[in-house]
């Protein structure tokens, strides 16, 4: 896997996150801590398939281990993955027409009620999650931390 300690561009292959992201176009991928990237950025994450761009729309922390729920902005379901996974955030796109930026200030503002629901879906796994322990052969852990693909 490709060394991400410093920004890196990256092409789009997908398209779960258009409009904000179009197939084809370049993204700026800035190395972040997971604990400093904020609820509504779109971060870029490790999977068996590459690499996934997805909005975060929550987290929630089991014991010392923190989780992020990710969705894009095009796509039906969320997901859930290890912060450890998290490689940094994309603020820029190199399109066609320019550089792009990615305000997620307005993405914030007109999600209000998407960003209620991820809440209360991370609360609900904060309290179920260390319920897992108690389920025998296929725990939570193997149905959440699948990669969406």
């Amino acid at each position: 896997m490709k060394n991400f300690s410093r920004e890196t561009l990256v092409l789009i292959r997908g398209g779960s996150m258009a409009p904000t992201l179009e197939k084809g176009w370049k993204v700026k991928i800035e190395p972040k801590a997971s604990q400093n990237i904020a609820v509504g950025e779109v971060i870029v994450f490790t999977c068996r398939v590459g690499l996934i761009m997805h909005r975060l729309v929550g987290r929630f922390q089991e014991q010392d281990r923190f989780y992020f729920i990710h969705k894009g902005d095009n796509s039906r379901r969320a997901g859930i993955v290890d912060s450890k996974n998290v490689i940094g955030v994309v603020h820029e796109a190199i399109t066609p027409a320019g550089i792009k930026k990615i305000d997620n200030g307005k993405w914030l503002k007109g999600h209000k009620s998407t960003l209620l629901y991820f809440c209360i879906i991370s609360l609900v796994l904060t309290i179920l999650y260390p319920l897992k322990r108690s389920f025998s052969g296929r725990g939570l852990t193997k149905i959440f931390l699948r990669c969406p693909f």
